[in-house]
């Protein structure tokens, strides 16, 4: 799915570059899916990690611990009583393996606010797969502890690591909407963000 791979692809623009430490502590609130069907909080202090996601289906939500200098990822499930251990330097070499993305980034040169924040539209596209991502400059990388390549370095499909100089300082996604034919769904927007 060229959402799940977007997500995954913003976090691999720093691939192969030494970068300023995260430039954003705080928290990030996101509504998840057309419906806003899940509430996903993204805090980052001092280069750490906390994802807390919650949903009428999911009792007890789950949250993800990152640590970027221990490259390791803790995964609870508190509702199903599930806990997971993730090496993500592990991940990441196997994932260099893989064949790289044949996937595009346009800029479509509009902007908008979302959360009291500015943002740039940019165009994902992936073979008939489109997402339109709304991208704040100035806060680091989603998902890259340090502002790094962090845990996702790697797993994109397509390869965004060419675009890395257009998302240099950051490429935060405050809005992202899957493109499918003539019809747009809102997948992803933050609805506040606390510095």
């Amino acid at each position: 799915m060229l959402f799940r791979a977007a997500v995954m692809g913003l976090a691999a623009l720093a691939v192969s570059a030494p970068l300023p430490a995260q430039q954003f502590n705080g928290v990030i609130e996101y509504a998840i899916g057309a419906k806003k069907e899940m509430t996903l909080r993204y805090m980052v202090q001092d280069g750490k990690i906390r994802q807390e996601m919650e949903s009428d289906e999911m009792p007890g939500g789950m949250y993800a611990l990152v640590d970027g200098e221990a490259m390791k990822m803790h995964m609870v499930m508190a509702g199903m009583g599930m806990y997971m251990e993730m090496d993500l330097a592990k991940a990441a070499a196997d994932a260099a393996k893989a064949k790289p993305g044949t996937g595009t980034v346009e800029k479509l040169g509009t902007s908008d606010r979302i959360a009291g924040l500015e943002c740039e539209n940019w165009l994902m596209k992936d073979g008939k797969d489109q997402v339109e991502v709304c991208l704040a400059r100035g806060m680091g990388y989603f998902m890259a502890p340090g502002g790094g390549g962090g845990p996702m370095e790697g797993f994109s499909s397509p390869d965004f690591s060419q675009y890395k100089e257009a998302f240099e300082g950051g490429a935060m996604p405050l809005r992202m909407t899957v493109i499918k034919g003539n019809k747009r769904e809102l997948a992803m927007e933050a609805t506040s963000v606390e510095r």
